[in-house]
């Protein structure tokens, strides 16, 4: 029985603020817990939302969240972008 590592990762979501909440449902699909705060949609001349840069902290195993935010990317195609540090959190938070 092979163990998956459980990681802690920072993803960054760039993007307009209604697809934020996709990537966090792809991550939780693939197992990983995802903290973040929901952007505020603020609409501007000719009803256009802006663009927002939100960051998530993913918990969860590393492939999984990788695939996720992969997933997420596809489906957008290049409409919003989702990046992974590449560094883990764990040590982070431990301080």
């Amino acid at each position: 029985m092979s163990v998956v590592a459980q990681t802690t990762r920072r993803v960054t979501y760039r993007g307009d603020p209604a697809y934020a909440s996709m990537l966090v449902q792809m991550l939780e699909q693939e197992g990983a817990t995802v903290k973040w705060e929901r952007p505020v949609e603020q609409r501007g001349t000719g009803e256009r939302t802006h663009e927002v840069i939100v960051q998530m902290v993913a918990a969860g195993g590393v492939t999984a969240i990788a695939a996720a935010v992969a997933k997420f990317r596809k489906h957008m195609h290049g409409r919003a972008d989702a990046t992974v540090e590449s560094d883990e959190l764990d040590d982070e938070e431990d301080q």
